[in-house]
C-alpha cells in the first residue's frame, strides 16, 4: 500500500497523539505496609512503608499516581502545593490495576485501611479505591476504607493537631473521592455519639466529587457545602445519632453555589436526608435527582426525604425522579414559607412517594408527583438493608432534558415511550446483581 506525504503525517499524529495527554514526566510510586526494600517507593519491593519518607506529602510529586497496597495507614494532612492545576492521584493497586510488576503479589490488592481523619488542605487531588459495591459485594469489596473518629471541630487551615470527627476534611478545591467505605460506628439503631462523627466535612472547598462510596454509622454522613460538588452513585444509611446538640441527618448542606445530589441510596436515618440550610451561606442551585430515599418506621426522630429549612431563602432548586417511601415526616418539605422566605425557580417533579406524604408550600412548582400507599409498586420493600425499589410497572411522568434522562443503572428514561417516575425508570426484564465482580475506574 502505498501513502502519500499526509497520510504519513496523520498516521503519525494518530499514533503520536495519546502522548500528548500524558503529563510530562508523570511517574508511579508504591505504598505498601511492610515492605523490606530502600522506601524509594520505586516498585512494590522498595515500597514506601506509610505515607513518610519518599512518600511524605512533602515530596509528594505533582502530575504522579501513588499505588497503596493492603495495610493500615496513618491519618495525613495532605497540602503538598498546587503546580498549576497537575493532580496527584492516591489509587488503590488491585488485581488488574497495580502498576509495575516488580515485586507484586496478588495479595496487595486487599483493602487498604487509612486510620482517622484525612486532611485535604490544597487543591487537586483524587483519591481511588478503584473497585466495590455495598449492595452487591459488601463494605469489604471496597479499595479503600477510612474510619472516622468522634471529636471536636478542627477548621480548615486551623489547628490539626486535633481530632475532628470527619473521615475527610476538605479544605481544597477539585477534590475526588470514590470507591470508599466510610465506616464510623459500625452497629445499628440509635447511638448516643460523643462528638462529631461525620464521612465527609467540607467547608473551605469547591469543586468536590464524592462517588461510590458507602457511608455509614455517622452523626451526619456529610457536612458543610462549597460550590459545584457532586455527591452521586453513593450508599448513605445508619445516620441515626441521639446525642444532644448534634444533627442525626444525611447531608447537612449549608451555604453552596451548584451541587448535584444524584443517584444516591439513602436508608435508616431519624431525621434529614439532604437538609438545605443558610446557615453559613446562601443556598442556590442544587439539583437532586434518581435518588432513593427510605426507612422501615423504627427509627426514632422524623425523618423526611429533602428539606428546605425555614428562616432563609433559597433560589434554583430542582427535585427530579426521586423515590421516598416510609417517611413519616414528608417526602419533600418546603418550609421557608413557614417563616415569610422564598424559593425562587424550586421545582419538584417526577417524583414518587409510598407512605409518605408531601409538604411542598407555596414556594415550589411540582407536577407529576405521586402520593400513595401502593407498596406493591416496587420489587420489595421487606427488609430495611435489602429492599429493592425498582417498579414493578409504568408510572408514567413527564419528560425531562439532559442530564435528568438517565436513571441510576444507566437506563434511558423514556425509551420505551414512557417517562417513568420514582428513581427507576421501569423495564420489562433487568439482569440480576452482579457476583463476583470488580467495578473499575479508568
Amino acid at each position: 500500500m502505498h501513502l502519500d506525504k499526509r497520510s504519513y503525517i496523520n498516521v503519525f499524529f494518530f499514533l503520536f497523539l495519546p502522548l500528548l495527554a500524558l503529563p510530562a514526566g508523570a511517574a508511579n510510586h508504591y505504598v505498601r505496609q511492610g515492605a523490606k526494600g530502600d522506601g524509594s517507593g520505586t516498585d512494590w519491593i522498595n515500597a514506601c512503608t506509610d505515607f513518610t519518607g519518599s512518600c511524605a506529602t512533602s515530596s509528594l510529586v505533582r502530575g504522579d499516581t501513588y499505588y497503596v497496597g493492603t495495610g493500615t495507614y496513618t491519618s495525613k494532612t495532605w497540602n503538598t502545593p498546587d503546580s498549576g492545576s497537575a493532580v496527584i492521584t492516591i489509587k488503590k493497586a488491585t488485581a488488574t490495576d497495580y502498576g509495575t510488576s516488580t515485586g507484586w503479589n496478588p495479595a496487595y490488592s486487599a483493602q487498604a485501611l487509612f486510620s482517622q481523619r484525612m486532611d485535604i488542605e490544597t487543591d487537586y487531588w483524587v483519591f481511588d479505591g478503584q473497585v466495590g459495591d455495598y449492595k452487591s459485594l459488601g463494605i469489604g469489596s471496597y479499595g479503600f476504607q477510612v474510619s472516622w473518629s468522634v471529636g471536636g471541630y478542627v477548621p480548615c487551615g486551623g489547628s490539626n493537631g486535633g481530632t475532628t470527627g470527619a473521615g475527610f476534611l476538605i479544605c481544597g478545591n477539585n477534590v475526588t473521592l470514590r470507591y470508599f467505605d466510610c465506616s464510623g460506628y459500625t452497629g445499628t439503631g440509635d447511638y448516643n455519639y460523643p462528638g462529631q462523627s461525620k464521612c465527609i466535612e467540607a467547608y473551605g472547598g469547591n469543586n468536590w466529587n464524592a462517588s461510590h462510596l458507602a457511608m455509614h454509622g455517622c452523626e451526619s454522613c456529610l457536612q458543610g457545602g462549597g460550590n459545584g460538588w457532586i455527591v452521586e452513585y453513593s450508599y448513605i444509611y445508619n445516620s441515626r445519632s441521639i446525642a444532644s446538640n448534634y444533627h442525626n441527618n444525611i447531608f447537612y448542606c449549608s451555604g453552596a453555589n451548584g451541587g448535584t445530589f444524584r443517584y444516591n441510596k439513602v436508608w435508616d436515618y431519624n431525621s434529614e436526608g439532604l437538609f438545605l440550610t443558610g446557615y453559613s451561606g446562601a443556598v442556590s442551585n442544587i439539583a437532586a435527582y434518581g435518588n432513593v430515599f427510605w426507612t422501615d418506621g423504627t427509627q426514632s426522630g422524623y425523618p423526611r426525604g429533602i428539606e428546605l429549612r425555614q428562616d432563609y431563602s433559597y433560589s434554583n432548586i430542582v427535585m427530579y425522579n426521586n423515590t421516598f417511601y416510609n417517611l413519616n415526616d414528608g417526602a419533600i418539605n418546603d418550609l421557608t414559607v413557614s417563616t415569610g422566605n422564598t424559593c425562587t425557580n424550586c421545582q419538584a417533579i417526577d417524583n414518587l412517594a409510598v407512605l409518605t406524604g408531601y409538604n411542598l408550600g407555596s414556594e415550589i412548582t411540582a407536577s407529576n408527583n405521586t402520593e400513595d400507599s401502593n407498596t406493591s409498586r416496587f420489587v420489595s420493600v421487606a427488609s430495611l438493608y435489602t429492599a429493592d425499589f425498582h417498579l414493578e410497572g409504568a408510572v408514567p411522568g413527564v419528560s425531562l432534558p439532559s442530564p435528568y434522562n438517565m436513571d441510576m443503572d444507566g437506563n434511558t428514561r423514556g425509551a420505551d415511550g414512557t417517562w417513568d417516575r420514582g428513581a427507576y425508570e421501569y423495564v420489562s426484564s433487568r439482569p440480576g446483581p452482579p457476583i463476583g465482580v470488580q467495578v473499575k475506574v479508568q
